[in-house]
């Protein structure tokens, strides 16, 4: 049998030790799957402890973070570098033991991000523990948003979220493997995660969101339908346009 090369334990975070039942199937499946790992529920509250103690220099950073999510993304980076192990987003159920992932000897695992495959999700990720990569993430998280970070979902994604992860990632030195897309996400985001291909599917999606808002609503829908949304942009400034026209003919 091969032997897998991280510490054999998943953790998952939420606000308490009480998951809502549209995610409590993300947990069982856990348990069921995989019962030879050590499984852990990190709550805010263990997530505060657990930075202050081990990364007192970020903590002031950690405690000022604007939204809730971003203190939920960066636990992920923390938790990772400590005790190594891997990451998995309660809105994500799996379907089989992940164990023959995590055979190839290797640091850190990831996987492209839904129907943005030119990011990295971290929404599911592995490592061993220590390795600089984390440091280097958790350093990136301190910096103030770009201006044009102007909405909370532009602010989460570009500080603590996957375009956070993705810049690290593009500008390390650290190797990693990109675990194939297909096993962890292998449904179509814009299409409502329905018709996927889940033959050689690992994992599943469950409802997810719990931190979006409605700028959230609005970009994904532009990204899902952008063109659908150049043409209504079109419309509209062809409309604004014939408008302009016609009150400088009547005037």
């Amino acid at each position: 049998m091969d032997i897998v090369r991280i510490p054999k334990i998943v953790m998952q975070t939420w606000k308490t030790n009480v998951v809502p039942d549209e995610w409590k199937p993300s947990r069982d499946a856990i348990l069921k799957y995989m019962p030879s790992w050590e499984y852990v529920l990190m709550t805010d509250e263990d997530n505060r402890v657990f930075v202050k103690e081990h990364f007192p220099e970020f903590y002031p950073f950690f405690q000022t973070f604007r939204y809730p999510i971003q203190k939920a993304d960066a636990i992920r980076a923390c938790w990772l570098y400590v005790k190594g192990g891997l990451y998995i987003d309660l809105d994500l159920e799996i379907l089989k033991p992940l164990d023959d992932l995590f055979t190839v000897d290797a640091n850190l695992f990831f996987v492209s991000a839904g129907t943005l495959s030119s990011y990295v999700t971290n929404s599911f990720m592995a490592a061993k523990p220590k390795d600089p990569l984390w440091l280097q993430y958790i350093d990136n998280m301190k910096k103030i948003p770009p201006d044009w970070a102007m909405t909370k979902h532009l602010e989460v994604m570009a500080v603590t979220g996957p375009m956070s992860l993705t810049y690290v990632l593009r500008n390390t030195d650290r190797p990693y493997l990109m675990i194939p897309k297909r096993y962890i996400k292998p449904c179509n985001e814009c299409d409502g995660n329905i018709g996927c291909d889940l033959t050689e599917a690992y994992v599943k999606p469950l409802k997810g969101g719990s931190w979006e808002s409605l700028d959230s609503k609005i970009l994904n829908w532009w990204r899902c339908k952008w063109y659908d949304g150049i043409q209504m942009l079109l419309m509209f400034v062809l409309a604004y346009v014939m408008y302009k026209v016609c009150s400088v003919k009547h005037t």
